[in-house]
């Protein structure tokens, strides 16, 4: 669980959430990094009041922005999604 504070305290910026928040299924309240490789790769945890997500980012450096290629929903309130996550964000 330290290592992703110390991610999230170093890499999470406002175009990680873009890129959550564009994507459209992914709207979140807080983020943590769980994985990155700058201006490569990110995984990361988003959560907000009705589920929690682990997305996989990839930088493009032709628009110069992050881009979601794939994530699934680790809980969810309404019960439909049964993976084990620890609590990233309490």
């Amino acid at each position: 669980m330290l290592h992703s504070e110390i991610l999230t305290a170093k890499y999470c910026d406002e175009s990680i959430f873009e890129a959550c928040d564009a994507h459209g299924m992914l709207a979140t309240d807080a983020i943590k990094i769980l994985d990155y490789e700058p201006f490569a790769y990110c995984k990361a945890y988003g959560k907000s009041a009705e589920a929690g997500n682990v997305a996989i980012l990839v930088y493009e450096f032709a628009s110069d922005e992050w881009n979601v290629v794939s994530w699934h929903t680790v809980w969810s309130k309404s019960g439909s999604a049964d993976g084990f996550v620890w609590p990233y964000i309490r």
